[in-house]
């Protein structure tokens, strides 16, 4: 292992521990990006469930329920001679029951997924038949008709109570989807942190890797170069200099080896020259 270590170019070495980091990188970025577009879709849907469906029918609900004792209460005023007070509260249910229909058109505006789309089908047909029969009621108040306002609302007490059933379904319906899509995003994010610690973990172990390596091929042999070279510069030459792999180190430590049998071999012929002059 440590041989092959020594083979491997150092400058192949730092590009492949920088691409490494990169990698690392890159990975965190991807999951950040994956868990905030989770995050944001999350929201969206519940906003979309929440405040444009659910908020908006039930606002429409409300005025709606309103017209219906606007309407009562001008019925009852119309009976009793009060007409200032009939008309008032004519006026008043008129002006709900627009409202009331402008709220629907936003809840009905709202794009529907598969699972919902026949419960919303009956949220509009009950509805519709609710809105339809209050305004036939304000149209026979406005003319007089109290008979004929009776007729509607024998009508409207079936109607009434399936657009009630139907609604609370509805209402029963969007809060178990909501939870269901809390569910999937908590798992989601759950999964994404353990993806994150895997990864945290990962970037650990390739460090320690990576320093293992460095101390194996680059620190310890150039303290070993250093030592030799010291060795070499008190004139000691006698020890020789082993190698050290084909990588730049063991460049290194060959150029080392070369320098020390040159100068071994100058050495030996000053001395031999020296030796000859004395003799």
């Amino acid at each position: 292992m440590i041989r092959t270590l020594r083979n491997i170019s150092i400058h192949a070495a730092m590009i492949t521990v920088l691409a490494c980091f990169v990698a690392a990188i890159t990975a965190v970025a991807t999951m950040a990006f994956l868990a905030d577009r989770n995050a944001t879709g999350t929201m969206d849907t519940l906003e979309l469930i929440n405040v444009d469906q659910l908020n908006e029918i039930n606002r429409a609900d409300a005025l709606l329920a309103g017209a219906r004792l606007d309407l009562q209460r001008a019925a009852n005023a119309f009976l009793m001679g009060q007409n200032t007070e009939a008309n008032a509260a004519l006026a008043s249910a008129q002006d709900q029951l627009d409202r009331a229909e402008a709220r629907y058109a936003n809840y009905d505006a709202v794009p529907r997924t598969a699972q919902g789309e026949a419960l919303g089908a009956r949220v509009e047909s009950t509805f519709q038949a609710v809105l339809d029969l209050a305004r036939q009621q304000y149209g026979a108040l406005d003319r007089l008709d109290t008979s004929g306002y009776n007729q509607f609302g024998e009508e409207m007490a079936t109607v009434s109570e399936a657009q009630e059933e139907t609604l609370t379904e509805f209402v029963e319906y969007a809060n178990q989807r909501g939870n269901e899509i809390i569910a999937d995003y908590e798992a989601t994010t759950a999964t994404y942190f353990l993806v994150a610690i895997a990864l945290l973990i990962g970037v650990v172990i390739m460090v320690v890797l990576i320093y293992l390596g460095l101390r194996a091929i680059v620190i310890r042999p150039l303290g070993e170069a250093v030592e030799r070279l010291q060795t070499i510069a008190q004139a000691d030459l006698s020890h020789e200099v082993p190698e050290r792999g084909r990588n730049e180190i063991g460049r290194l430590f060959a150029a080392m080896g070369e320098m020390r049998l040159s100068l071994t071999k100058i050495v030996g012929e000053v001395r031999d020259s020296s030796n000859s002059i004395h003799m």
